[in-house]
């Protein structure tokens, strides 16, 4: 074993760790490691609102946007990473109270 491997993970384990330096030349390299675990979960603001409208509304109405456009605006082009983990942070925090409240009714809801 190298200076610089670290064991695999445990079997049964949903744990991942990912080490990048903490260098300006590799934020791109973070910003698309955090969109791609986004992804991977789709537990975004967004798709929290949608849920929310389908708990609350007997016809909700799910406005489209163009991801790639909203990307390319200021705080998503250059905001500073610990931003965006405090936001994912707190947006699960929410995830998991908004899904730990809903009723057998809301769950059964088309």
């Amino acid at each position: 074993m190298s200076a610089h491997a670290q064991p695999g993970p445990e079997v049964g384990s949903s744990t991942v760790r990912l080490t990048i330096p903490a260098k300006p030349e590799y934020i791109t390299l973070v910003r698309l490691a955090l969109s791609g675990l986004s992804r991977l979960r789709p537990l975004d603001e967004e798709t929290l609102g949608d849920l929310k409208l389908a708990v609350t509304e007997d016809e909700p109405t799910i406005k489209p946007y163009d991801e790639a456009l909203w990307a390319e605006l200021e705080d998503g082009a250059r905001a500073p990473v610990e931003t965006s983990l405090q936001l994912l942070t707190a947006l699960h925090e929410r995830w998991v109270m908004f899904l730990r409240s809903l009723t057998p009714a809301q769950c059964a809801r088309n």
